[in-house]
């Protein structure tokens, strides 16, 4: 994944975590323009942000 493709705000999240996926809706609930991009830990796209 290129610079230009990384999203300005990028929140890492485990995957696995039902505590973390329920933070992860929450977020989403209250972020109505979008500008909060979600990638799980576990995922190809997470593990090149590490």
């Amino acid at each position: 994944m290129t610079s230009e493709q990384i999203p300005n705000r990028v929140l890492l999240f485990d995957g696995v975590c039902n505590l973390c996926n329920g933070a992860v809706q929450f977020i989403i609930k209250r972020d109505p323009d979008g500008l909060i991009s979600f990638t799980s830990l576990q995922s190809e796209t997470g593990q090149s942000l590490l």
